[in-house]
């Protein structure tokens, strides 16, 4: 991070930079976490922004609604897709999509996509919910487990997995208990590093969907065990390795005989 903080006489947000330069901004909040970008929101936005380490906004589209601890960044986005009927009538359908961006690699893993109802204008405003934040609503597998409007998450589990549902599959899922979201077949268990689906494609790839949590938990533990096991490589039986380990160290032992050899 380039520059300091700090707030004007009328309670502006302004950045100072170590030549002494001063800039106003229509920021009301910074968050920097040690990575290649800082995190910015403006007054009335549930989003944050990205911006470089001089302050600067990062040309890209986009919303970002959560840091995950390891600096990975929850995004949501929409997207529309055009269907043509039997009769020619063409229909748009609109969806929203929640994604795991990699910042440093530059990768972006869709890990939630659903239909919604309400047209382009409608979604850009989201007037219900100005000032949103993602709430922590349990503590699951150790992680937190947060819910951003009708989208619930958890942080990282196992450095690669994400436990996830999306509530607008129910009807008055508002009012049911964690204890009952459990047991609805609702939710899936993304791998952030699976990039293997094509662009521009609506859905996600996720390792396992429309299960209830307690299935989910037991195939993740499986999946977590198995990744801290040792990766074994073949190697060439035909190679003697006594040989060579006995070459070495006589090689070694002349060098050191040399050596003082030379100092007597």
């Amino acid at each position: 991070m380039n520059f300091k903080t700090a707030l004007s006489s009328t309670s502006e947000l302004i950045f100072i930079y170590k030549s002494g330069k001063t800039r106003k901004t229509e920021f009301i909040e910074v968050s920097y976490y040690g990575d290649d970008y800082l995190l910015a929101k403006t007054q009335g936005d549930i989003y944050y922004s990205l911006l470089d380490l001089d302050g600067d906004r990062i040309e890209n589209d986009y919303k970002i609604v959560y840091r995950f601890f390891n600096g990975l960044l929850l995004t949501h986005s929409t997207n529309q897709k055009v269907i043509e009927s039997a009769d020619k009538i063409s229909y748009r359908i609109n969806y929203n999509v929640y994604s795991v961006l990699n910042f440093d690699m530059d990768t972006i893993c869709p890990i939630n996509v659903f239909h919604r109802e309400e047209s382009s204008d409608v979604i850009s405003q989201e007037i219900p919910f100005q000032n949103l934040k993602p709430v922590e609503i349990r503590n699951y597998l150790n992680k937190p487990v947060l819910q951003f409007k009708e989208f619930i998450f958890s942080e990282i589990i196992g450095d690669r997995y994400i436990l996830c549902c999306n509530l607008s599959l129910l009807k008055n899922s508002v009012a049911l208990p964690f204890e009952e979201l459990k047991n609805k077949k609702i939710w899936e268990a993304a791998d952030i590093f699976n990039f293997d689906r094509p662009k521009n494609l609506i859905g996600t790839n996720n390792i396992i969907t429309g299960k209830v949590l307690k299935e989910i938990e037991t195939k993740l533990l499986q999946l977590i065990e198995l990744n801290r096991k040792p990766i074994t490589v073949s190697c060439n039986s035909d190679i003697d390795f006594s040989t060579f380990s006995w070459t070495k160290n006589d090689w070694w032992k002349m060098t050191i005989t040399k050596f003082l050899g030379s100092k007597s």
